[in-house]
């Protein structure tokens, strides 16, 4: 079903090869599922040579990959090397594999993220790339199981262990070849209303990099600002009250109904007793000021 193709990674040769092959980590994108790309993007680096971008993180990960993989080997008591292999049945699948065993029993995909994705994949979430480049490599390889490790530091790690998912697989093997027939073979690029045009630029990146992690931090912030009013409120907000040290005044505001004059028209006759029948319950509501 496989065959290992020798060849040295990150070589000239190698980049010659994958440009041949539908490999793991194209998966996700011919299937409209990755953050990284779309499957215009995987056509034009194999018809029109175009280069996938490598951000700065993604170039310390190639760096870090020998240190991380020399790591598990210790982990798991085996040894690991990364290797190449393309598919009997399907010529125009391959794999690079970052680590897998002497006999190929066991294998491995190697990840080094930055601190802040690394707290959520502690939290046992990661992108749906890495599910799909797992999957690929199962099928490839023929295997049941294969391993999805993360890795910051010796102290900072994760080992995930992913199991082969049939239903994925079929669906793979069914979009893959027909990207391959369909748009490779005939030079005819994918339509994709999704596609953006990746900007390369280097500061651009950088600042837009910088309002991500903007945008996260202030999502951040107001989920917990939320809890915070909550906690306060539920112990002190049925009287105003100050907190000296942070300098915080809540205060208790409570508002009569008002009356619904539109309502109170519809009738021929008005009275006190009427207008009663229309006036809405008192509201009450928290505030927090800061003094200055």
């Amino acid at each position: 079903m496989y065959k290992e193709v020798l060849i040295q990674q990150d070589t000239p040769k190698w980049h010659e090869w994958r440009k041949t092959k539908i490999g793991a980590s194209d998966t996700a994108k011919i299937m409209n599922e990755s953050v990284f790309g779309s499957p215009l993007s995987v056509y034009n680096e194999k018809v029109l040579d175009v280069r996938p971008f490598l951000s700065n993180a993604m170039k310390k990960g190639k760096e870090k990959e020998e240190e991380i993989r020399n790591f598990l080997s210790s982990l798991l008591n085996i040894s690991l090397q990364p290797k190449c292999f393309e598919s009997t049945e399907f010529p125009f699948m391959g794999v690079s594999l970052d680590a897998i065993s002497d006999d190929n029993s066991i294998m491995a995909e190697l990840k080094h993220p930055s601190f802040k994705t690394m707290e959520k994949v502690l939290e046992g979430n990661y992108c749906k790339d890495y599910e799909w480049q797992c999957q690929k490599h199962m099928f490839m390889m023929d295997k049941k199981e294969t391993i999805l490790f993360f890795y910051i530091n010796p102290y900072i790690y994760r080992l995930f262990r992913i199991q082969r998912n049939e239903e994925m697989i079929e669906k793979m093997k069914k979009e893959e070849s027909r990207f391959w027939n369909e748009n490779i073979l005939k030079k005819v690029p994918p339509t994709d209303p999704n596609y953006c045009e990746p900007v390369y630029d280097g500061q651009s990146n950088k600042e837009a990099l910088e309002l991500k992690e903007i945008l996260e931090e202030k999502e951040r912030l107001e989920k917990r600002e939320k809890e915070l009013k909550e906690i306060l409120i539920k112990k002190h907000g049925k009287e105003n009250c100050i907190f000296p040290l942070p300098k915080l005044k809540l205060l208790h505001i409570e508002k009569n109904g008002t009356v619904n004059w539109k309502s109170v028209c519809k009738k021929w006759t008005i009275s006190e007793k009427d207008l009663e029948e229309f006036k809405s319950s008192s509201i009450h509501y928290n505030r927090f000021i800061i003094l200055k």
